[in-house]
């Protein structure tokens, strides 16, 4: 006869009785909305420099592929990332994409650029990382592997250095840092 819960007491399965694992191999589990699925994370820890003007480029590293456990799932995509800009007065920006669909950015008007952040260059040669974050609940509706990534621009030919000062010269009073994006795939 099979064992119903109409069958056993309350406080008659004690920890000390249930085993250590359990093998749910091949079985469908169902978890309540909310709940953390999976986490993928890409960190990039060398410098990188662009002079590439005017149009987006991925982030080296700063890349998650990540297949959906179900098409209702959510996704927190969140960044961190250390920039500046080498000329005085201009301007870069940041953002968060899916596939090549910018996420979690403001809207554009008129000839302005979406961006989830942006940094610039200040006047009188004073150039400085700066630390910049965002992130995004994506949605994307579907069972198919789905890639997030973080992109920089910048205006003209201005060079971006990302993780590492502009001088960059070999003393322990020059830093160099580290980007991240990671990815949580919340049940919905």
């Amino acid at each position: 006869a099979a064992v119903t819960t109409a069958k056993i007491a309350d406080a008659n399965i004690t920890t000390g009785k249930l085993a250590s694992s359990l093998d749910l191999s091949g079985k469908t589990v169902t978890m309540p909305a909310g709940a953390v699925l999976q986490v993928q994370h890409a960190i990039l820890t060398e410098p990188m420099t662009s002079t590439t003007a005017a149009t987006w480029i991925d982030v080296t590293n700063l890349s998650v592929s990540i297949t959906p456990k179900s098409t209702s799932s959510k996704f927190h995509v969140s960044f961190n990332l250390n920039a500046m800009i080498i000329s005085d007065n201009q301007r870069g920006g940041v953002r968060l994409v899916r596939g090549s669909t910018g996420i979690g950015v403001g809207t554009n008007v008129g000839s302005r650029t979406a961006a989830s952040a942006s940094f610039a260059g200040i006047s009188d040669n004073v150039y400085r990382l700066k630390n910049m974050s965002g992130s995004a609940l994506d949605s994307p509706s579907t069972a198919s592997a789905v890639t997030y990534k973080v992109q920089v621009q910048c205006e003209n030919t201005t060079e971006v250095k990302i993780n590492h000062d502009d001088n960059d010269s070999n003393s322990s009073t020059f830093f160099r840092t580290a980007s991240t994006l990671t990815v949580t795939e919340i049940a919905g």
